[in-house]
């Protein structure tokens, strides 16, 4: 599953736009290009501080999510 957002105007850095839209830390949008995750124009991102022109398209794919087994003495 992916989420696409447009950039309606210019703006300094990936990281910074993308954690205002998703309402989540830069850190964690750091986490998302490291894993490949988020792209410009069609292209992979490599650093949170790209400059984003107006009309540029971003794409967030859904990190896959594992299931850990509890621990013995949890439940």
């Amino acid at each position: 599953m992916q989420k696409v957002f447009i950039a309606l105007t210019d703006h300094k850095r990936l990281d910074e736009f993308l954690a205002k839209e998703l309402q989540i830390s830069k850190n964690q949008v750091l986490n998302l290009i490291k894993e490949g995750l988020v792209f410009c124009q069609k292209k992979g991102v490599k650093k949170g501080g790209l400059a984003l022109k107006k009309g540029d398209e971003i794409t967030l794919l859904t990190p896959k999510i594992t299931q850990k087994p509890l621990k013995k003495g949890l439940i």
